[in-house]
Formats: structure tokens, sequence, C-alpha cells
């Protein structure tokens, strides 16, 4: 297989009709493009402050995509809103097919470790997503995506120094409707998606949407040794599953559930050597003399590679969320419930690109045998349950006011087996020697050790918030100028129980931290097109527990939360 260039291929059918009737779409879509290109900027209602708004009125670094926008970039998964919006990259992160690397402003936190928190905090229909492992599941049917960008500690709390993404799903319509999409790609990607809205069921206020999301693809670069295309790097199979109920009879009393699950199966990315120690290039290329593969070690990306340790990885992801709106005079009281479970397991992963090689060991038997520069496999899970409430309203014409409390729970476990060749001088490991000869014409300098290792842990955290927001929009400016402070005050705990590697396990370890944030934002709007925003504001980071440290200080095992403050 070689390295193509992805085109897509997409064919709709809105209201169930035919798929083939591509003409009649395509010019349709064209004429909805030209009045939008004529009525000029959509007006897109956010929520970023809790509160809907316009997003041209809203005194934020906020990028708003609404539902039209999603469709036509094709965005199904969280990987394919890198770009979105500006400063925003997301990457899917190596030995994984669901561990994106989400940055904004070029602050991020790729740490793959389950004690390490996101410095991007990612939302789902307002449940964050806790780990930014398991975070790359497949979406459909969105509302609208938010991109915050800059520290969002008083609204949002833990973990969003760098910004917030909020994935907004689309409610159930009033009227019922069906659409089909399928869709055709390089390497044979196949995508279908179908929703059904069952509109308000009669008299009772209540509405129903359903999805289904279907992809696959073979891989994209070549594995010499996997004869399927199928199980090539790159490869994907992924089917997902929605459903949202909203109950609303115009009393002033909304609830909406939905339930999202993704089912995630296929290979990881390709590794590659791109540079090499000479002393260690020296050593496999001995091994076409015994019977090996050939090393490969190229800056250039390669279009093949030998991967002998690469099996399947799986990512289920699954996720409740409960919406309970109240309406009290000038206020609002919001309920937003939540529980999330991602369970991944990777039966193995080659993380050199090397298969096949062969070299002399001295462990854990001498003789020439198969050597793995490094190779592992995991099995991860995590589950997290939140709570929060909020109380949204205003006081007369000037102020607007939120006040809430937060909770957050989680549990997650990993076992990561590792296996690696060491590869030292010959005196290090036989005394005296300093080559070691083995044939005729052949004279080695350094052996190897297979090795293996074991990191395995169970980690709990926990953290509690209380938090306030208040503008003012002094009347006698015409509500142009908006003055707005918040605060939040939270505490978080974390327990950390390690059984591997030793040193630093066994140990078992909790920290307790308190932190009090704020936020302070002057705006102007001097036209209706031009709003100035002068925003100061802090965002908390959770300490980490450095589990794969070798280190026995109390002091050190723990890196403490830290407060992050921007101007933008």
């Amino acid at each position: 297989m070689k390295l193509r260039t992805y085109h897509r291929a997409q064919i709709a059918a809105v209201a169930l009709i035919a798929p083939w009737m591509t003409g009649a779409a395509q010019a349709q879509q064209a004429e909805q493009a030209e009045g939008t290109a004529s009525e000029g900027l959509r007006e897109i209602i956010v929520t970023a402050q809790k509160r809907a708004e316009n997003v041209q009125d809203t005194p934020l670094a906020i990028t708003a995509i609404d539902a039209q926008a999603i469709e036509q970039r094709g965005i199904t998964s969280v990987a394919s809103l890198s770009g979105a919006a500006p400063n925003l990259v997301i990457a899917e992160t190596p030995a994984a097919t669901a561990n994106p690397s989400i940055s904004i402003r070029g602050i991020v936190d790729n740490d793959p470790i389950l004690t390490a928190d996101p410095a991007v905090g990612l939302y789902v229909d307002g449940v964050i997503v806790g780990r930014s492992a398991g975070a790359l599941f497949d979406m459909m049917d969105l509302e609208r995506v938010e991109v915050l960008r800059g520290p969002q500690g008083t609204l949002y709390g833990r973990n969003t120094t760098g910004g917030a993404v909020n994935l907004i799903s689309a409610k159930p319509a009033k009227d019922f409707g069906a659409r089909l999409q399928v869709g055709y790609g390089s390497f044979d990607e196949m995508t279908v998606k179908a929703l059904l809205d069952t509109g308000v069921l009669g008299d009772t206020g209540l509405a129903l949407k359903l999805g289904y999301f279907h992809s696959q693809r073979d891989g994209t670069v070549d594995n010499l040794l996997e004869p399927s295309n199928k199980r090539d790097p790159g490869a994907r199979n992924t089917d997902a599953v929605r459903a949202a109920i909203r109950f609303d009879r115009g009393t002033g009393f909304t609830a909406d559930y939905v339930y999202d699950y993704s089912d995630r199966n296929g290979r990881a990315n390709a590794f590659q050597l791109r540079a090499i120690r000479p002393d260690i290039l020296d050593y496999i290329s001995f091994s076409p003399a015994f019977g090996g593969t050939a090393p490969q070690v190229s800056s250039e990306r390669l279009s093949e590679v030998r991967l002998d340790r690469d099996g399947n990885v799986s990512d289920r992801v699954k996720g409740h969320a409960l919406t309970l709106n109240l309406e009290i005079g000038d206020a609002t009281l919001r309920s937003i419930t939540g529980f999330r479970q991602w369970d991944n397991k990777i039966d193995g992963s080659d993380l050199d690109g090397n298969g096949g090689l062969l070299g002399v060991v001295a462990v854990p038997t001498f003789g020439v045998a198969p050597i793995d520069l490094f190779h592992t496999s995991n099995e991860r899970h995590q589950k997290q349950f939140s709570q929060e409430l909020n109380l949204i309203g205003s006081i007369g014409d000037e102020f607007e006011y939120v006040v809430g409390a937060y909770y957050f729970r989680e549990r997650a476990t990993e076992v990561n087996p590792q296996g690696f060749t060491a590869i030292l001088p010959v005196g290090a490991v036989i005394p005296g020697a300093t080559t070691l000869p083995i044939g005729p014409g052949i004279t080695l300098n350094s052996i190897g050790l297979n090795l293996e290792t074991l990191l395995a842990y169970r980690h709990v955290s926990r953290s509690a918030a209380a938090f306030s927001q208040l503008t003012w929009k002094p009347g006698g400016l015409d509500n142009r100028l908006s003055v707005t402070g918040g605060i939040r005050y939270t505490e978080d705990k974390k327990h950390l129980i390690q059984t591997s590697p030793t040193p630093p396990a066994p140990r078992e370890l909790t920290r307790k931290f308190t932190r009090l944030n704020w936020l302070a934002n002057i705006s102007y709007q001097w036209t209706d097109d031009i709003m100035m925003i002068c925003p100061l504001l802090s965002g908390p980071k959770l300490m980490i527990f450095w589990i794969t440290k070798e280190i026995m200080n109390a002091e050190q095992e723990a890196s403490p939360g830290r407060d992050y403050w921007q101007a933008a």
C-alpha cells in the first residue's frame, strides 16, 4: 500500500430520499451557500458563560462552529476538530487510537498516564471528559462546537489552563425527520450516518432523537509483516450510537437526557526510527547475518514498515448526561449530571518499526534471539461521575449573575507491560572483555539484554468547587460597557495505589490541595461589529503523581498544583 492524498466523496439523503440523487443535493447546497454569503455572518447562539447569548456579544476569546459549518467540514470526531478554530491543534498520540493531544495557544499536556490531567478541558453537553486518554471518540449530529482560549478557572474550573472545548449535541426536533448519509474516501474508507427524529409525541412533551454512525478504513502505511490491509497501521473500524430524549411542555421546566456509545477497534499509527545511536545501529546491523531483517532508519516518512508486535487496539466509550432546567422568575436553576466510562485494551504495539530483527543476547539466555527495541501492551479503565448546579439570572437591566457548585469523582486503573532490548557494551556484561567474536569475520562491540517491566496502579480523584460570576452593564452607556468579576474555590484530593515497578512501588499516596481562582474582564461594544475586551483570568492545574519516577522523597512524588493567569 502506498501513501495517497486523502479525498472523500459524500452522498446525502434527507428524509430518506434515495442517496443516488446527489446532483439535486449538491445544487441545493450551492444555492444555500450563495444565500448565506449574501446574508453575511450567521447568528450563532453560544452558552460559554452558562447563559444563551450571541457569539458576537460574548466578551471572550471564543470561536463557535455551528451545525452547518460542522457538516461542511465533515467533523465526525474529536480529531477532526483540529484547525477548526485559531490556535486549536488536536493530534493522535502514539500507541493508541483514541488518545488525543489537545493544544490551545501551544498549551498542552499529552502525558498518557492516568494521573496527569489535561491542560485543555473537553466538555460534552456540559459534562467534562476527565482524561485526554480515551477522549478521541466519534461524534454525530452536533449542534455546535465552542472553543474558548485562555484559562477558564471561574466557570469551568479544573484543568482549563489552555482553554476549553465544548461539544453541544443537537436536541430532538419538534417535527418528524430522518436522514441518511454515506461517504467514501481514500484507503477504502466508508462511513454511514443515520439520524431519526420522532418529533414531539402527542401532547406528552417528549421528543426522541436516535443516531447511528459507522466508519471503517484500511491502514495508511503498509506493514510488510501483515498481509491484510485491514490490519495495517492506522486501520479503523468504528460503531457509535446516540440517543437523546427531551421533555418540554412549555411550563418552564425542561429535561434533556443524552446517551452516547462508541466502539472503536483498529491499529495504532505506524512507528519508525528517525535517528539512532551509532553503537545501537552497529549492533542491529548484524541482524541479516543471523537470518533476520535489515534495520530501517529514515528521517523521511516511510510508506512501508515492519511491525511484528502490532495488535488490536480497542476503545469503548459511553456516556450519560442529564440536564434539568427550571425557570424561577428571572432566574434559571440548572442541574447537569454526568457519568462517563472508558475501557481500553492494547493487545500489542510495536514502537520501533523494525520487526524481525535478530541479535546476540545475554538475557534471558545467551545466544541469538529475536530483539525488540521497544514494544508494549496495555489495559486501562476509567469511569467518572460529575454533578453541577447553576443558578443563572439577572437583577434589573444592569446585572447578570451565575452562582454554582460542582462535584467530580473518578477512578482509573492501568496495567502496562513493556518489553525492550537493552544494548550495552560487551564489557558491561562480560567483565574484562571488550569485543565478542561470534564467527569468522563477525565481532560484536555490544550485546543485548531482553528485558520486561510493568507499570501498574490505581488512581482515585475527587474535586469539589463553588463559584460565582457577576456582570455589570451600566444602562447609561446603552449596555455597551460590560464589567465582569468572578471567583472560584476548589478543593481537590488524589489517592494513588501503585504496585509496579519497584522502585518506587509499592506505595500508597494521598494528596489534598485547595485553590482560589478569579477573573476580571472589561469589554466595550464600540459598534455592532467591533468589541474590545480586556480580560485578566486564572486557572488551576492540578498536581500530578509521577508514577514512573524512581524517587522516594515524599515532597517529589507529586508535582503540586499551579495557578496560570493570562491577559488576552
